[in-house]
């Protein structure tokens, strides 16, 4: 039992070290402003690594639940409420880069439009 126990927290361990790698990316993908394609897709990612750390950790948590060890599974909700606001923190700074890349678009749209109009007047002046 003691072994599944330290099997599972080592899986878990794991699960969390390549989701905070990939959370690095995504940040350092935003913050690079690179394409809405690619954040997408390291996003895309990055859900299913987190999906990956909540089975880990839950499995951690059934094995410590099996084991005759008397451990506080109560003790584990930090660890998984901390991941959570780690996976919350990145969604909204996925979140707000689209609303900003959805506001450059239509300022462009906007120029684009004035810049027409203005032609128009000019060809309808000559």
């Amino acid at each position: 039992m003691v072994l599944e126990v330290a099997e599972a927290k080592l899986d878990r361990t794991s699960a969390k070290r390549v989701f905070n790698r990939n959370v690095k990316k995504l940040v350092d993908s935003i913050n690079s402003k690179d394409t809405a394609a690619l954040i997408e897709s390291r996003f895309k990612d990055l859900k299913q690594l987190w999906d990956d750390v909540q089975r880990k950790h839950e499995g951690y948590i059934e094995s410590l639940e099996n084991s005759k060890t008397t451990y506080d599974v109560e003790q584990e909700d930090g660890w998984i409420d901390e991941m959570d606001k780690v996976y919350d923190d990145v969604l909204r700074q996925k979140l707000a880069y689209f609303e900003t890349v959805e506001e450059d678009q239509r300022e462009i749209e906007r120029q684009q439009e004035q810049i027409s109009k203005e032609k128009e007047d000019k060809e309808r002046g000559r």
